[in-house]
């Protein structure tokens, strides 16, 4: 003989579609009052349906593993080993290779181009020959690791929609180089600063890489958009320049999150005085 099967559903529907009958005691005159004696029935389960509530309570059990196994595991699994790309990209042999703007001083956009090009690193050029000739200049110095090829498509892609890792391989090793003459002489170089650790660190280190003088210079200052800077001046072919290091957190130039938080955006400019 077949024994009879357990329905969970209909178990379930029973258990919770009882109907409650609304009563009434008698009370003074026209005034009824509910009848409350319903309320003081025992809370507990009753013993037939508690064989009900325990299947309902494996099978929420079951779904939620499923859950956690099917949808939560590779997310969290995903998130693993981005930060750990993260990690191996900051952690690659490659050097930043600063250029000493103040030796651009005085230059063309054609001029800096050759400079820049001169010194053998991977470039992507931004710029058009028009650009160029009409006197502004974007180039990006590209970490080693990383042809002129792969610079173009993650700059075309937008460094502000890569994820994390990406962004890290693009980063770190990497400077952009930016002139303007249009409003006389404007050169500066923007990097990420992995390495310093802090805002007022990464503008000395800066300072100290640039070979400007740090004794002359003003004091560490904040600017209207946040940006900590220290300014100064230089002599370079036989003209006086005004310089600036600057920096803010990374964070505040490219929402992308994974990266590190300790992670600076640092700024390096040469205007004519």
């Amino acid at each position: 003989m077949e024994k009879p099967g357990f329905n969970i559903a209909e178990a379930a529907s029973q258990l919770f579609s009882e109907k409650s009958t609304v009563a009434y005691t008698q009370g003074d005159g026209p005034v009824r009052y509910l009848d409350a004696s319903p309320l003081n029935r025992p809370l507990d389960l009753p013993r037939k349906q508690l064989p009900v509530a325990l299947g309902i309570a494996v099978v929420a059990a079951i779904i939620g593993i499923f859950i956690a196994v099917n949808v939560l595991g590779p997310t969290m699994h995903a998130a693993q080993r981005a930060a750990a790309s993260v990690e191996e990209n900051l952690a690659r042999d490659v050097s930043l290779d600063l250029p000493a703007v103040s030796s651009y001083a005085g230059m063309d956009a054609a001029g800096i181009k050759s400079a820049v090009d001169a010194l053998g690193f991977n470039v992507y050029t931004a710029s058009s020959e028009d650009d160029i000739a009409s006197g502004t200049l974007d180039m990006v110095k590209l970490p080693s690791d990383v042809s002129a090829e792969e610079g173009a498509m993650y700059y075309l892609q937008g460094v502000n929609n890569l994820d994390a890792p990406d962004a890290a391989l693009l980063l770190n090793g990497s400077w952009r180089l930016q002139f303007d003459s249009s409003d006389g002489f404007n050169l500066s170089v923007r990097y990420a600063d992995f390495d310093s650790g802090n805002i007022d660190s990464a503008v000395e280190a800066a300072i100290q890489a640039q070979g400007f003088d740090a004794q002359t210079a003003s004091d560490l200052d904040v600017d209207e958009v946040g940006n900590t800077f220290r300014s100064g001046t230089l002599d370079a072919g036989g003209a006086t320049y005004n310089w600036r290091v600057s920096a803010i957190p990374l964070s505040s130039v490219y929402d992308i999150s994974g990266l590190p938080d300790t992670a600076i955006y640092v700024g390096i400019r040469i205007t004519a005085a």
